[in-house]
């Protein structure tokens, strides 16, 4: 299974309200695993043994 660790820093603030927009227009349920900043060696380990549902998000 292939796993990727990206940024979402090349959006602007509206793209992502437009974004938004759509989503709630679409219905989308989002599915997130958020761990702290100290955390994320757990989140490495998480993403590499497959137990992320949806996007793993780490808190700055």
């Amino acid at each position: 299974m292939e796993k990727n660790i990206h940024s979402v820093t090349a959006n602007t603030r509206q793209d992502g309200q437009e974004l938004l927009k759509e989503a709630v227009q679409a219905r989308v349920k989002i599915h997130t695993t958020t761990y702290a900043l100290e955390d994320a060696n757990k989140a490495l380990q998480d993403l590499k043994q497959d137990q992320i549902n949806g996007t793993g998000v780490l808190m700055i």
